[in-house]
């Protein structure tokens, strides 16, 4: 009984001599592995870094020759359509002159239309004055 105990408490020594090594190994492993992890991240975030600057730098470059092309677009449009402008300004100021003129027109046929009304309607009113005049002229001499 006391070799077999012997015997156990030997095997077991060994097994935590063994889980010990196999301890060490592991947790040695595992700083090996984050190591070799964060080596190859920097060397990833480093590597995507340069293509975003150069991305970057390329769509600034990009925009830039974008923007000299619209400019020189614009200074393009500008000079072929000046002319026309002109042209349009011209024609503008001209139908407007004559707009003025046939309001100018309108307003003294609209004047001399009121005139004769107001004529007319002043005519009238004498002439029923005159009618109510006779009428009350007749009563009266009915009357008498």
């Amino acid at each position: 009984r006391a070799n077999a105990a012997a015997e156990v408490a030997a095997m077991r020594a060994e097994m935590e001599s063994q889980i010990a090594k196999c301890q060490t190994a592991c947790a040695s492993r595992e700083q090996a592995l984050k190591a070799a992890h964060q080596s190859e991240l920097a060397e990833l975030t480093e590597r995507l870094q340069k293509q975003v600057g150069e991305r970057k730098r390329s769509h600034e470059e990009e925009v830039h020759q974008l923007e000299l092309a619209h400019e020189a677009e614009r200074a393009a449009l500008t000079a072929k359509h000046g002319t026309e402008v002109k042209r349009l300004a011209q024609e503008m100021a001209t139908a407007a002159e004559e707009h003025d003129a046939q309001l100018a027109g309108l307003r003294a046929a609209m004047e001399a239309r009121e005139l004769s009304l107001a004529q007319r309607a002043a005519s009238e009113r004498e002439r029923q004055e005159l009618a109510h005049r006779e009428e009350l002229a007749a009563a009266r001499a009915e009357a008498e």
